[in-house]
């Protein structure tokens, strides 16, 4: 008689909010940049999904994954990470993300969708694979963030976002969202890390206001949990809500660990399912080792887990299988991973 071993965790399934997940494996939003940018002489408008995004992550899904989670998706034109970055501020651009869905569904995937608007980083171009420039030939988009400060030297100083800035980005999230469940996404994060726009409000480094969404930690923490709250009221019940964060800046004086402890409790008072740990990007001079930022970050999501009751993702260079195994194993840790490169 042979002895039958333990399935390994990691394809073990998962039930969070009713939606079944195969296994412990999740396919982390890559960024693409392959969609047709707007085009301001013939009226054409960007931010739709192809063909290229079909067979990618359709390709993702037959590999067997649980979650395959698609990628940055502007949640305004202005705040979309690139010109070729996808978006979900206008009804047609459902159609083509809704056979994207199908497909991954009918693969035995959960879709996920993340939400996004990059502030100061907005409508950059990738030139080469360390240097990032401003887009700047659009000359439509403002580029916002807390307070003017440039992410580099080779970046432009973004406009203070004004009250009006504030609430429309708000109720841009929430439309996404409502456009995301229309598309039949079963998850949704959004992306409140990696010196995004709400990254950069939580930062008090990025972050210099004097009204009531800069200062102390409860006004920085504001606008994320004006916009946790809209969308979470928006979705239905059924609907799993992730957050992914930049645990710590790596910076003097900056986010902290402590920090988004405090803040995973109220996200989770608010309904937010799932924190999902990244680290740094929010200051250029301040980084993790992007040789291997997974210790950092896979250390962060145990200790949010246990000091919240909450659930966390681990990410973060997580390619191996036995990698993986160790990490899901942890008593108390991470209850799935992301795993992917870009």
């Amino acid at each position: 008689m042979v002895d039958k071993q333990p399935k390994p965790t990691m394809f073990t399934p998962i039930t969070i909010r009713g939606v079944r997940f195969r296994n412990r494996i999740c396919v982390a939003p890559m960024s693409q940049h392959m969609c047709e940018p707007e085009n301001l002489d013939t009226g054409a408008h960007g931010g739709m999904v192809n063909n290229w995004h079909l067979v990618h992550y359709g390709t993702l899904a037959r590999g067997g994954a649980g979650l395959v989670m698609m990628e940055a998706t502007g949640v305004e034109p202005g705040g979309r990470l690139s010109k070729h970055s996808p978006g979900l501020w206008r009804d047609d651009q459902l159609k083509p993300m809704c056979e994207i869905i199908t497909f991954i569904k009918d693969q035995g995937a959960v879709p996920g969708l993340q939400l996004v608007h990059a502030g100061r980083k907005a409508n950059i171009e990738l030139r080469n694979t360390d240097t990032f420039m401003g887009w700047t030939d659009c000359g439509v988009y403002p580029v916002i963030a807390p307070s003017p400060i440039a992410y580099n030297d080779r970046s432009v100083v973004p406009i203070e976002a004004t009250g009006a800035d504030i609430s429309r980005v708000t109720e841009a999230h929430v439309s996404a969202a409502k456009r995301a469940v229309e598309a039949e996404f079963q998850v949704i994060e959004l992306h409140f890390g990696h010196g995004y726009l709400v990254s950069t409000f939580l930062s008090p480094i990025t972050n210099k206001r004097t009204d009531e969404y800069g200062g102390s930690l409860v006004n920085r923490m504001r606008l994320a949990l004006d916009i946790a709250r809209g969308v979470r009221q928006a979705l239905p019940d059924t609907i799993v809500l992730g957050v992914r964060l930049s645990v710590t800046d790596y910076c003097d004086m900056g986010w902290e660990l402590e920090n988004s402890i405090i803040l995973a409790r109220q996200l989770k008072q608010i309904g937010v399912d799932f924190i999902d740990c990244s680290s740094g990007d929010v200051v250029a001079q301040c980084t993790h080792n992007p040789l291997d930022p997974s210790p950092m970050q896979v250390d962060s999501a145990g200790i949010i887990s246990r000091a919240t009751g909450m659930a966390t993702v681990a990410v973060g260079d997580i390619v191996e299988p036995l990698e993986a195994e160790n990490i899901l194993k942890q008593n108390g840790g991470p209850v799935m991973v992301f795993m992917g490169r870009a």
